[in-house]
C-alpha cells in the first residue's frame, strides 16, 4: 500500500482513506467494502467502519456500526471515551477545506484508530452494551442538564422578584446531587422567608 506522502494531490477520497485508515483496518482483518468520492466503508465478520467526508460541513469522521445492529452507529468520539483515550474530551471531527488539510485530517485518523488499537480496541458484544449504555448515559445527562438549566432559570426570575415560593419549586425539581451549595443556601433562606410572611 502507498503511503499518504505518496499519494499525488489530485487524488481521490477513497484513495487517501485507504492509504491510510485502511492499512490500520487491514491489520486488524477488515476490508474495503464500498468506496464513494465522500466515504469508504470498512468491514470486519463483526463491524463496519465507514469513513467519511461531508462535503457540507467538510468534517472528516468515522462511524461504526455492528453488522448485526446496523441501525445503531457510534462516532470516533465514542470510542475514545470508551477506551479513556487522552483526546477524549477533547477530540472534534477533523475540517478538510482543501487536499493538504483532508490528508493531514485523514492522517490524525489513522494514528487515533492506531491507538485505540494499541489500547485494547475490540468489537464484540461487551463493548456494543458498553457504548450503548455510554450512549444512553450521556442522553440522560444531557436531558437533565437541560430540565436543570431550565429550572434555574425560572428560580433566578423568581429570587430577582422575591417571589421565594416560586424560587424553591422551580430549584425543587433540579435533584440535590445537582444543586449548587449556593443554590441549597438559598433554599434555606428563601423557606425561612416564607415562614416569617
Amino acid at each position: 500500500m502507498r503511503t499518504i506522502s505518496e499519494i499525488p494531490p489530485d487524488a481521490s477520497f477513497a484513495d487517501a482513506v485507504v492509504s491510510n485508515i485502511g492499512v490500520v483496518l487491514a491489520s486488524e482483518g477488515f476490508r474495503v467494502t464500498r468506496a464513494t468520492a465522500q466515504a469508504v466503508l470498512f468491514q470486519s465478520n463483526i463491524v463496519e467502519i465507514e469513513a467519511y467526508y461531508d462535503s457540507y460541513s467538510f468534517e472528516l469522521g468515522l462511524d461504526v456500526k455492528w453488522v448485526m445492529y446496523p441501525d445503531r452507529s457510534f462516532s470516533l468520539s465514542e470510542l475514545l471515551r470508551l477506551w479513556n483515550h487522552p483526546q477524549a474530551a477533547t477530540y472534534r471531527n477533523f475540517i478538510a477545506a482543501d487536499q493538504s488539510s483532508m490528508v493531514t485530517g485523514l492522517q490524525r485518523l489513522a494514528q487515533l484508530l492506531s491507538e485505540l488499537f494499541l489500547l485494547g480496541m475490540r468489537f464484540d458484544q461487551t463493548v456494543l452494551h458498553n457504548l450503548q449504555d455510554q450512549q444512553a448515559a450521556l442522553s440522560e445527562k444531557m436531558a437533565r442538564d437541560s430540565l436543570n438549566r431550565r429550572a434555574r432559570t425560572v428560580a433566578s426570575q423568581a429570587w430577582a422578584q422575591k417571589n421565594f415560593l416560586e424560587f424553591v419549586k422551580a430549584l425543587k425539581e433540579i435533584p440535590d446531587g445537582d444543586l449548587t451549595e449556593r443554590e441549597a443556601r438559598q433554599i434555606a433562606y428563601a423557606t425561612d422567608q416564607m415562614g416569617r410572611r
